[in-house]
């Protein structure tokens, strides 16, 4: 009696996660063979002819970058020379972290400039330093005006791996203008006339009322242009006598209320 035995043809998969960011700890690429022991599996890195031998229906073929290609595999009876399974591990590099403006100190009343982020590819803006609470993801986001100081963080990713971040940081404070209570209109070249430091640029809308004793208003400015025509404690070119006036600044803005009181016109 002739007895013929087949032997079944042996196989191999190849698996393993394929793409990683610098730094990320690297799976093996694993094969897994069925057939007879013991195996002998042929296969490319990059090209390059490699081989792994084995009793083991599972061989590991190491972590290196590139392209593995599966060749051949031979167990104790057969050889398979079909194979076609392959894996590529990729390890992209980390995007550095980008620029992302300059910190700014705001009075309350400012219109803040957005913050931009430069680079190549995608950003997210976060709220903490652990980058756990996403406050947008668009190149430029548009810091609030909370009071006081706020730390604004951005990352760049690019092929799926996220950066270091980039801080800058936001400040706003109530902006005072100081108010003089007295001037000297006498022609000295001191302090001849009511003198609202910045009143233009920190309150561009602002209003500067002058009122005497009567409530007759002797004085107004224009919007926003106090500071190119302020008081010299006249009334339409005439002198006005020495003693106490009455004053309105309007700011016009939502962060700060208007101001009152009175000025002392003093001849030294």
């Amino acid at each position: 009696m002739l007895e013929i035995l087949l032997n079944p043809v042996p196989s191999a998969t190849i698996s393993g996660r394929a793409t990683y960011c610098q730094g990320d700890v690297i799976a093996d690429i694993v094969v897994s063979l069925t057939g007879t022991p013991n195996f002998t599996l042929n296969y490319t890195l990059d090209g390059a002819a490699q081989s792994q031998t084995g009793s083991s229906t599972t061989l590991s073929l190491g972590n290196t970058a590139g392209a593995y290609v599966l060749v051949s595999i031979t167990d104790a009876n057969c050889t398979n020379s079909n194979l076609s399974s392959t894996q590529t591990i990729v390890i992209n590099s980390i995007p550095s972290a980008p620029t992302a403006g300059t910190d700014t100190l705001y009075c309350n009343n400012a219109v803040p400039v957005d913050l931009f982020a430069q680079g190549t590819g995608s950003f997210t803006w976060y709220a903490d330093q652990a980058l756990t609470t996403v406050l947008g993801t668009n190149s430029s986001y548009t810091p609030s005006m909370n009071a006081g100081s706020t730390n604004y963080f951005v990352t760049e990713t690019i092929n799926g791996c996220e950066g270091p971040a980039s801080t800058v940081v936001i400040s706003v404070e109530e902006c005072e203008i100081i108010v003089p209570t007295a001037f000297t209109p006498d022609g000295d070249l001191t302090n001849d006339v009511w003198i609202l430091d910045n009143i233009d640029q920190i309150y561009p809308e602002n209003v500067v009322s002058i009122y005497n004793r009567l409530g007759n208003i002797i004085y107004q400015s224009k919007t926003g242009h106090y500071e190119t025509n302020p008081w010299d404690g006249t009334f339409k070119s005439e002198k006005m006598p020495v003693g106490s006036y009455y004053f309105i600044i309007e700011y016009n803005n939502n962060f700060r209320e208007n101001k009152t009181g009175i000025v002392t016109l003093i001849n030294n």
